[in-house]
């Protein structure tokens, strides 16, 4: 009897231990770049900064390629979870990605780029821009979007 409250208490301190962890909905890289808000080139700088929870990297914003309408972005900061169990991206230092990911609109304060595992992160040694080929997306018909 004890040894089978021990392996329950064995499977359930398991099943508790993996809850933690960062989860997407498997996408291709044309789905990511075309369902996110915003697709993006930058260059990170060296100083990264962490506040509570989110890492907030300082970049060089290069480029943009796609967005959704959006107010008072802020353009020198991207900001991501601290953990990747809950999505957090980790960029290294004068490097360039190309990212997708979703803005975070709070009202009276800049609209924040965030970055995410779920999205696209394309790391680059050197500026991507000449070779970046943006696949087409569709534009979705109001009309039947709601129907």
């Amino acid at each position: 009897m004890s040894q089978s409250v021990g392996f329950a208490l064995l499977v359930l301190a398991g099943i508790t231990c993996s809850v933690s962890a960062c989860s997407c909905v498997p996408r291709t890289d044309e789905q990511k770049y075309c369902q996110d808000n915003f697709a993006i080139v930058f260059k990170t700088k060296d100083n990264v900064t962490v506040e509570g929870d989110i890492r907030v990297y300082q970049v060089d914003f290069l480029a943009i390629y796609r967005t959704v309408p959006v107010k008072n972005l802020d353009t020198s900061k991207i900001y991501t979870a601290v953990e990747s169990a809950t999505c957090g991206v980790t960029f290294i230092a004068d490097s360039y990605y190309a990212i997708t990911g979703y803005y975070n609109v709070t009202s009276g304060q800049p609209t924040r780029i965030q970055a995410n595992l779920c999205s696209l992160n394309m790391y680059f040694p050197f500026d991507p821009r000449r070779i970046i080929e943006p696949p087409e997306c569709e534009t979705p018909d109001p009309e039947k979007e709601y129907a």
